[in-house]
């Protein structure tokens, strides 16, 4: 497998198969992602206030959104809306992430990472 890195201030989505993809420096506050095979899809955001996220993951998939370390800040992030569908033995790592509204599709044999914050707002 290759590493393909992308370094773009502004793109509106990325569809990926059988392949590593990082994206540095993530300045848009709104992304959908579309992967599967076995792909690893890693994006350090330079925003910590996003709008929306779109992700629809199957096979054998990962993706992970975090805060980039050029942010000095906190490494905490708040999204306003996630919709995620992960089928297959898919990974999504939004562990960072402070949600206001999750919209969740997940396959018995997937797993998603969220944070104490997003889940106890979820059980509310």
């Amino acid at each position: 497998t290759t590493t393909v890195r992308i370094f773009s201030p502004e793109l509106l989505a990325v569809n990926g198969f059988n392949t590593n993809l990082e994206m540095f420096k993530l300045k848009q506050k709104s992304i959908s992602v579309n992967i599967s095979g076995k792909t690893k899809f890693e994006v350090k955001s330079l925003t910590p206030d996003l709008d929306t996220l779109y992700i629809s993951q199957k096979d054998s998939s990962a993706v992970v959104f975090e805060m980039s370390p050029d942010y000095k800040k906190s490494e905490t992030f708040h999204v306003k809306y996630v919709a995620a569908d992960v089928k297959g033995f898919s990974v999504l790592d939004l562990g960072h992430g402070q949600i206001d509204s999750l919209q969740l599709t997940i396959a018995d044999s997937s797993g998603i990472l969220l944070s104490g914050g997003t889940l106890k707002k979820k059980h509310k």
